[in-house]
């Protein structure tokens, strides 16, 4: 009912759909974003879950963008894993893209071109949250380059996500590994797709700015050489390019926008 409410205009708020909406969608969202205990339904329904937390922050996120207690929660990098699954999926879902964990070996992306409607937000209001987002794929850079291993199914992979944080603390390097590395593919996917999710430094002084992408391009740079991920490699190539755009170039560095406007 939430995902259905985003399709109406949101200037209708006497609409009965609204009205029941507004009945469970807070307690819905403590029910799907709680870290302390991550919701899940069982194994069995490892996909179903995380589809479910993907479709629910989106359209919550359609419904009223600057609740960000959702946002909050699965931008925290003590949450479990699987919350940085949601947030990133639900960022692609934003730009069209969308991830389908059940492609093993494939290109898990597909792009759908679905009609934006004139009330949806723009992400403009998330950019505020680009630390937090760069601070989480320096995070899984680190742990998705530590030697884990490159392969395996992804049906492994979402339910690894889905254990507490207490869980996942015991598990091995082998099993954490391909959760790590494709949660980093997915966060490469998202600079390519939207850099600017991951460029706001609203704020700071010039050199400031250039430090906060630094690290973001150093880390992209990295992984154009990473031979055991050549599928994040390609992505971190793409990526690169979306961030040297002549557009995006003046976002990380105003230095140049200064020489240009001639300050």
């Amino acid at each position: 009912m939430c995902k259905a409410s985003t399709y109406i205009n949101n200037t209708d708020s006497n609409n009965v759909v609204f009205k029941l909406v507004q009945f469970f969608i807070n307690d819905l969202k403590a029910l799907l974003f709680n870290p302390a205990k991550p919701f899940s339904r069982g194994q069995g329904y490892n996909f179903a879950d995380i589809e479910l937390m993907i479709d629910c922050w989106v359209s919550c996120f359609r419904i009223n963008p600057h609740n960000i207690e959702a946002l909050k929660v699965c931008l925290n990098l003590s949450s479990p894993q699987a919350y940085h699954f949601v947030i990133v999926c639900s960022l692609l879902r934003l730009a069209h893209i969308y991830v389908d964990f059940r492609l093993q070996n494939k290109n898990p992306f597909r792009i759908v071109n679905q009609p934006r409607l004139s009330w949806w937000p723009q992400t403009d209001v998330v950019h505020y949250r680009s630390a937090e987002l760069r601070a989480l794929f320096t995070d899984t850079l680190n742990k998705a380059t530590q030697g884990y291993i490159a392969h395996t199914p992804l049906r492994y992979i979402t339910s690894l996500t889905l254990k507490s944080k207490d869980t996942q603390k015991g598990l091995t390097r082998a099993e954490e590994g391909p959760a790590h590395k494709m949660l980093l593919l997915l966060l490469v996917r998202l600079i390519h797709a939207d850099p600017t999710l991951l460029l706001n430094t609203q704020g700071k002084v010039a050199h400031e700015v250039q430090s906060s992408t630094l690290e973001l391009i150093n880390g992209l740079v990295s992984l154009v050489h990473q031979t055991t991920m050549p599928d994040v490699a390609q992505e971190a190539m793409e990526a690169l390019l979306a961030l040297h755009a002549p557009e995006k170039i003046e976002v990380w560095n105003p230095e140049l926008r200064s020489i240009r406007s001639g300050t």
